[in-house]
């Protein structure tokens, strides 16, 4: 009975601790742009099976500041954000929950960030314009493969703008990512 206990226990971590993370495939990664290279994101790529960017910017913001993402070859999700003020990077480890950073990742998941279409800039069937808004970006790392995904103002355009289901998708992870970021700043 003991002996059967302990198979069990060994069975359950075993596959605990080595489950592999489900990733899905890129749809297209033609025409982007080569990854954001930092030292500190270099080290981050080496030892991550997935690296997921963020960033919110405007006209206005004196410099990118990515949130970054990663789910590393210790089999745990890590936050980190990295800011670009003029000619230096500054680079910080955050401590978050580990179910937290994976509701992001189910978020990009569920709204198929790894195939979601670049967005056009202007609808052909739409007249809305708005000017100096925000930008959302996302760069996606998985093995050596590279997608940027980038968005100008999403919520308007979905709000004047109907139909574009990804558009509507971006603005739902940008929400998630963004309510992540105030509770662990």
């Amino acid at each position: 009975m003991r002996k059967l206990i302990l198979t069990f226990y060994f069975i359950v971590f075993h596959f605990i601790s080595f489950a592999q993370l489900e990733i899905p495939k890129f749809k297209d990664t033609t025409d982007n742009k080569t990854f954001p290279s930092d030292t500190s994101i270099l080290k981050v790529l080496g030892r991550s099976q997935v690296i997921i960017l963020f960033s919110r910017y405007s006209a206005f913001t004196l410099w990118k500041e990515y949130k970054i993402i990663s789910y590393q070859n210790d089999n745990k999700w890590h936050y980190n954000i990295l800011i670009h003020p003029d000619t230096s990077y500054l680079f910080f480890e955050i401590e978050a929950p580990q179910n937290s950073i994976n509701e992001i990742w189910k978020t990009i998941k569920r709204n198929n960030l790894f195939s979601i279409s670049k967005e056009k800039y202007r609808d052909t069937n739409c007249e809305a314009m708005v000017y100096d808004s925000h930008h959302y970006e996302f760069w996606i790392s998985v093995n050596n493969e590279y997608r940027k995904i980038h968005y100008y103002n999403p919520e308007y355009f979905q709000k004047n703008c109907k139909g574009n289901n990804e558009r509507k998708q971006v603005v739902e992870v940008a929400t998630v990512f963004q309510n992540f970021i105030k509770k662990y700043k």
